[in-house]
C-alpha cells in the first residue's frame, strides 16, 4: 500500500474512533410558531418545545428578544441528554395590530463550546377598524381646508364611534355616521396653518376592553412646504 493511502486510512480510522460524546444539540420542535389572537387581546403567548438529543448537557446561558415588549422564560437552564424543555414567550400587544414578527435569540453552551439559535414568533392580530388615510398632513401656509378620514368597522365586531377629541383648540373635528356601526367619517381642519404643529386625534368607541372603551388614533400634522430642489 502506498504511504499516502495508508496515511488517509489511518486518519479515517482515527476520526471514526472519536467518541460521539463530543456531540451536543438541542432539537427544537419548531423554529417558527404562529399565534392567532382574538380581537382585543392584550397579549400573545407561545411555547417553543425542545429536547437535548446529544450526548452532553446543554446550558442555556442567555435569552434575548427583538423587542422590549417580548419576554422569554425557561423553567431551568441546564438540560441533560434526553431531557426536554419549554421556552415560554409572552408579547404585550398594546395598540398593535396586523402581522407582527418577534425574534428570540437563545445562547447555549455545551462542553465549553457556544451555540446559538434564533426562533421566530409570528403574531396575527385582527384590526379593530380600518382607517383611511391613516394620518393627515397640511403644509405651512396652505389653506386650512377640511379633510376627511373614513373609519370602516368589520362586520365581525360592529361598534359605534361615540365621540372625537382633538385635545387642542387649534384643531376642529366633526363626526359623521355614514352607516350605523359600520362606517364613519371624521372631518378635521386646523384653525391655522401658520406654523409647525402636531396632534393626535382620538375617536372613542363603544368597543370595550377590560371594561374600558377603546380609542382609535389619527395623527395630524402641519409641515413646512417641500424644498425647491432648483434652489
Amino acid at each position: 500500500m502506498k504511504p499516502y493511502r495508508l496515511a488517509w486510512l489511518l486518519l479515517a480510522m482515527a476520526t471514526a474512533a472519536v467518541p460521539r460524546a463530543a456531540m451536543a444539540n438541542l432539537a427544537w420542535a419548531a423554529q417558527t410558531e404562529t399565534v392567532d389572537c382574538p380581537l382585543g387581546a392584550a397579549e400573545a403567548t407561545a411555547t417553543f418545545k425542545f429536547k437535548n438529543t446529544g450526548e452532553r448537557a446543554v446550558t442555556i446561558v442567555k435569552i434575548t428578544t427583538s423587542c422590549s415588549c417580548t419576554k422569554a422564560t425557561i423553567t431551568k437552564k441546564t438540560y441533560q441528554p434526553g431531557q426536554s424543555g419549554k421556552l415560554s414567550v409572552r408579547v404585550t400587544l398594546g395598540n398593535l395590530h396586523g402581522v407582527l414578527v418577534r425574534a428570540i435569540h437563545v445562547m447555549m453552551n455545551s462542553g465549553g463550546k457556544g451555540q446559538a439559535k434564533m426562533l421566530r414568533l409570528r403574531i396575527l392580530v385582527p384590526e379593530l377598524a380600518r382607517i383611511s388615510p391613516r394620518s393627515l398632513v397640511w403644509r405651512i401656509g396652505s389653506p386650512a381646508a377640511p379633510r376627511m378620514v373614513i373609519v370602516t368597522i368589520p362586520k365581525t365586531h360592529p361598534f359605534r364611534i361615540t365621540s372625537v377629541a382633538t385635545g387642542d383648540t387649534f384643531m376642529h373635528a366633526k363626526l359623521v355616521e355614514v352607516s350605523p356601526q359600520r362606517r364613519y367619517a371624521i372631518v378635521l381642519w386646523p384653525r391655522s396653518t401658520s406654523g409647525l404643529a402636531g396632534w393626535t386625534v382620538r375617536a372613542e368607541t363603544s368597543f370595550l376592553l377590560d371594561g374600558k372603551p377603546v380609542w382609535l388614533t389619527i395623527p395630524v400634522e402641519i409641515f413646512p412646504p417641500p424644498m425647491n430642489p432648483n434652489r
